[in-house]
């Protein structure tokens, strides 16, 4: 009698430290699976920061082909300006007024002069301005668990059409 309550005993002690080891094992795959979704998350965000960066120089460039005169020489440099595009019009546009884009993004564009020096290079500083080149930055901001995230694209954009 005395042998059968001893394998009870420890028949019980094996499953407690089954249970015990199987609840650790998914918890722990629990907290994985939890992280990994935070981490796609972020990636998801990420990504399509980046695309609504590019899609900012790309739409400048847009703005540059219709006009430079209209669209670009106009444009105050250091000026951070939003974008939106009328579907009226089928045409980009900027303004100073700040806009979400899917509730979660704000994108902004700025242009500033360029300088060349004698040997027509863009410099840092000094030189003579060049009026018909620009360097765009399109930058993106979102937050992500309460911290500020910024994605930016840089690039320059001349008066090719001469317009």
């Amino acid at each position: 009698m005395k042998y059968n309550n001893q394998k009870r005993g420890f028949a019980l002690i094996e499953i407690i430290v089954g249970s015990a080891i199987a609840i650790g094992v998914f918890l722990a795959l629990g907290s994985i699976g939890k992280y990994s979704l935070l981490l796609v998350t972020e990636a998801n965000l990420r990504v399509r920061s980046s695309f609504l960066a590019a899609e900012g120089v790309e739409a400048v460039k847009i703005m540059r082909d219709t006009s430079w005169l209209k669209n670009i020489a106009t444009l105050n440099p250091g000026t951070a300006y939003y974008l939106s595009f009328a579907t009226s019009t089928n045409m980009w546009a900027t303004s100073t007024a700040s806009a979400l884009i899917d509730g979660i993004f704000t994108r902004t564009v700025t242009l500033q002069n360029v300088s060349r020096d004698a040997s027509d290079r863009i410099i840092a500083s000094g030189g003579t301005n060049d009026p018909n080149t620009k360097k765009v930055t399109a930058t993106v901001s979102y937050s992500v668990r309460g911290q500020s995230r910024q994605d930016s694209i840089a690039t320059y954009m001349t008066n090719l059409f001469n317009n």
